[in-house]
């Protein structure tokens, strides 16, 4: 829902010049400041600085309760019969998030987790990958908040690995391999969580490649995503913990060698020498 509409809904839109006048005064700070309103609730990119204007007196009791009708509506959409409004709740969710953030409210913020959890249970592939969509911006806003810090380790990574695990719907895999490996370079995923299940997950997606392997098959294209990913994260520095790497890493780096399709051996053979300036051309040459 659109935070123009919702201030037509709570009386807010000042068309009445007198009504402006009585409320905000002539002139003063308070009336331009609203002035800025009505038009920064057009453009979600101002509302921070909407925010930072007007928390001042009874405003920041009239964001919150406008903040507040955007997360009922967004739990609303979410639980919709119709597939269309669960899918745009999942793409509204990081405009929400931001909201809540600018308002640095704790119980609004794990209300609109609750609903990216909902979203994630949810078995429509069109929903799955609007939220896998916002991810990076989520965990951007969560790296950079302490009111939204929390969430990113026990919801948002936990649920990139289940829909890298579980998910039957090859799109949704592919686009969640792809947020994966954008996150990477983004830096996004803490260390912890990169070495204890992100890379083992992407580690589990190479090699499976028959379906007596494991429950769900998983297509070559995306066995290649996946090495190219975890490759990627190799050479590029990503991995810091060099223990780590010899100890987790190399041991299975022969079977990506090894391997039946060609692109997956392209990429093992393309961090060779990112591997020899680690430990050295003996590691290499053996």
């Amino acid at each position: 829902m659109c935070m123009l509409h919702i201030l037509d809904d709570c009386d807010l839109f000042i068309s009445d010049n007198h009504y402006s006048d009585q409320m905000f005064g002539n002139g003063s700070r308070s009336s331009q400041s609203f002035s800025m309103m009505q038009l920064a609730l057009e453009d979600d990119a101002e509302y921070s600085f909407l925010c930072n204007e007007m928390l001042d007196g009874d405003e920041d009791e009239r964001l919150l309760a406008l903040t507040r009708k955007e997360v009922n509506q967004l739990a609303k959409m979410a639980q919709s019969q119709l597939v269309n409004e669960r899918e745009a709740a999942s793409r509204e969710v990081c405009k929400v998030l931001r909201y809540v953030d600018t308002l640095a409210c704790p119980k609004l913020a794990h209300e609109v987790f609750q609903v990216v959890n909902l979203l994630a249970s949810d078995q429509a592939a069109a929903v799955q990958c609007g939220l896998l969509e916002g991810m990076s911006v989520m965990l951007g806003l969560c790296n950079k908040s302490a009111v939204l810090s929390p969430f990113a380790p026990s919801i948002l990574t936990p649920l990139l690995v289940r829909t890298l695990t579980t998910t039957t719907a090859d799109n949704v895999r592919k686009n969640a391999i792809g947020i994966v490996g954008l996150l990477l370079e983004q830096s996004l995923l803490p260390q912890e969580c990169l070495l204890s299940s992100i890379l083992p997950t992407l580690f589990s997606l190479c090699f499976v490649d028959s379906p007596s392997e494991a429950h769900t098959y998983i297509a070559d294209e995306q066995r290649v995503e996946s090495a190219s990913v975890l490759c990627r994260s190799i050479s590029s520095g990503i991995v810091k913990d060099r223990e780590w790497i010899l100890r987790h890493f190399v041991p299975k780096y022969s079977y990506l060698l090894a391997d039946s399709v060609f692109h997956i051996r392209k990429a093992a053979v393309a961090i060779l020498g990112d591997l020899c300036k680690m430990f050295g051309e003996k590691f290499t040459v053996e």
